[in-house]
């Protein structure tokens, strides 16, 4: 349909941890110091990461290097 708008594809932590190399406690320190994109809560006890927000942290990086 023309009215669609394509939404960012939603990323699983295991997926972001091997991303970035990361542990899940690296991530989550990072996340409550606003330094990592949080999560979007999908149920009471799933969460997913916006892909391009994570690409961009990890472009970040890589430019920062």
């Amino acid at each position: 349909m023309a009215n669609e708008v394509e939404a960012p594809r939603l990323v699983a932590l295991k997926t972001v941890r091997a991303w970035t190399s990361l542990s899940e406690m690296s991530i989550r320190r990072l996340m409550e110091r606003d330094q990592f994109p949080k999560p979007v809560k999908l149920s009471s006890n799933r969460v997913a990461w916006r892909e391009p927000e994570v690409a961009a942290w990890i472009n970040s990086r890589v430019e920062a290097a």
